[in-house]
């Protein structure tokens, strides 16, 4: 910065010199990435109205494309996929609901405090009465909570199709993935969640079904989490220590996907801000401008498809989003590539 400060008629030049540091990503990055298509042969038996989804094999893959080229080598990614296409095969090992909990031990035993985490999950969600999943299990504040008598699950895989599956060994449960984040050490844990009812798996308290489309700061959840945070002392509050969560739909709300994009929306609105989400121009997508690109571009793609199919879609309820840190945390570089991976 240069300024020129006149005295009389002498012309002073006086130099100010301000060193500031360049923002970088530090640690070594590890990502679970799950994506379940198909649901053909166990939907019934575990009561999903919807059986299989076209989408959620091309959202987890391309979003393991694009974490690995904003990444590089420091990034170790974890695909697990339940696929339906010939396109994107199924993994070796699917993405079973015992698989996904054994990889997060031993993750947890993996990871120091400077690395990071990223989870994402794109496949079926459900919201039942927990007592109808697990009859052993009444809830996080018992069955006689009214507003707290369901639980909100991510419908896994099996290991051997065609078997007879009760929910409670495909459901994973809000609780079930609290606890399993909680036990990852790291100071950066960021969670992707394409499903419906994905924000009641953030929190059952408050009991919230909020939304954002612009930005993170003046959202009702936001609030409502900071207060959270700050006032009870519980395995959720522990869970969601450094955490940052983004998902598709709020607790009642539905996610949705279209076979003309092969992708389910809020994936491709996530993809889009890796290359297009960074607003101040310093070569890196905060979290803050991914849920503010993330949030503008679901409501502008689903209103594009209302105008097309004449079918309302529940836009205001597509993206939630809640963080126990600060909003301008890093999460990727600029991914100018991202074109190739959609």
């Amino acid at each position: 910065m240069f300024f020129i400060k006149k005295m009389g008629l002498t012309a002073t030049a006086v130099f100010f010199f301000f060193s500031c540091a360049a923002p970088e990503i530090t640690g070594k990055t590890y990502a679970f990435i799950y994506g379940i298509s198909d649901y053909s042969d166990y939907a019934d038996s575990v009561g999903l109205s919807a059986a299989s989804l076209q989408a959620c094999q091309f959202d987890a893959q391309s979003f393991a494309d694009a974490l690995s080229a904003a990444c590089g080598d420091s990034v170790e990614i974890n695909l697990r996929i339940a696929s339906n296409s010939t396109l994107i095969p199924s993994s070796d090992e699917r993405p079973t609901k015992s698989r996904m909990l054994a990889d997060f031990q031993e993750i947890a035993s993996t990871l120091s405090a400077e690395d990071r985490f990223v989870f994402y999950f794109a496949g079926h969600g459900v919201s039942v009465r927990a007592s109808e999943v697990d009859d052993t299990d009444f809830g996080e504040y018992g069955e006689t909570a009214v507003s707290f008598s369901d639980r909100e699950y991510l419908c896994l895989s099996v290991e051997n199709p065609g078997e007879a599956t009760e929910q409670k060994d495909v459901f994973l449960s809000d609780k079930e993935l609290r606890d399993a984040l909680a036990e990852v050490p790291c100071e950066r844990k960021f969670v992707f969640l394409d499903c419906c009812h994905s924000g009641g798996m953030i929190s059952s308290y408050p009991d919230i079904n909020a939304s954002i489309q612009n930005g993170f700061s003046n959202s009702k959840m936001h609030l409502a989490m900071q207060t959270y945070f700050n006032d009870r002392s519980t395995s959720e509050v522990q869970a969601h220590k450094n955490t940052w969560i983004l998902a598709a739909a709020g607790e009642t709300g539905l996610s949705y996907e279209s076979s003309s994009i092969n992708h389910g929306f809020f994936t491709y609105a996530v993809l889009l801000a890796f290359a297009e989400g960074d607003r101040n121009g310093d070569g890196f997508i905060s979290w803050s401008e991914l849920c503010a690109y993330a949030a503008s571009a679901c409501a502008l793609i689903l209103n594009e498809i209302d105008d097309i199919s004449g079918s309302r879609k529940a836009s205001g309820d597509m993206l939630v989003t809640c963080g126990s840190g600060a909003e301008e945390i890093l999460f990727v570089s600029v991914t100018p590539s991202i074109e190739s991976v959609l």
